[in-house]
């Protein structure tokens, strides 16, 4: 559950590995009408002015919908969207008689992420073959633009200077080669 929330996360925000492993619970705020997330990310790679870059999880009619994941996977792991929880969304998890609970204050390391995302493909019956840590960053920018937004719209989410980016990224999954 834990990868397939990094995934969803990555894909609406259009993140990075090291943005989202930098993520406490007290980067994430519910909108006043609670059918969206708003999500600081404190440090991204764009951020020329140290300010972060805030982005919206909003409510979706799909399985992968990012507002009824997050609070899931804030309830599941005890985490709370008060402004104050320094539970780091990214966390290790540790075994125990009633099974595993997060480390809050540990990390998970980029390779032990791409590890465990791979294997829950094979097991989910895909190749992890071409798998990387921007597979969910490809997949939003790809969604998106099928979805009509324009790429001046996506450089917006995504942080990035140039238009030619979110092209790299759509030109890298198999849709747009």
């Amino acid at each position: 559950f834990r990868t397939i929330f990094r995934w969803v996360v990555i894909k609406y925000t259009m993140g990075r590995w090291d943005g989202y492993d930098y993520l406490r619970a007290k980067h994430f705020k519910m909108s006043e009408c609670e059918k969206a997330i708003f999500v600081l990310y404190p440090m991204s790679k764009g951020d020329q002015t140290g300010k972060g870059k805030i982005c919206t999880l909003a409510t979706r009619k799909h399985i992968s919908n990012p507002v009824a994941l997050t609070l899931l996977y804030f309830k599941l792991f005890g985490m709370e969207m008060d402004g104050r929880d320094e539970s780091r969304i990214n966390c290790a998890l540790r075994y125990t008689k009633a099974g595993l609970v997060p480390k809050a204050d540990q990390g998970l390391s980029y390779n032990e992420g791409c590890k465990q995302a791979k294997k829950l493909l094979e097991e989910m019956g895909f190749s992890s073959k071409g798998y990387g840590e921007s597979s969910a960053k490809r997949a939003g920018v790809t969604e998106s633009l099928e979805g009509g937004a324009t790429v001046e719209q996506i450089q917006l989410v995504g942080g990035w200077k140039t238009p030619g980016m979110p092209l790299y990224y759509a030109q890298m999954n198999e849709k747009f080669k």
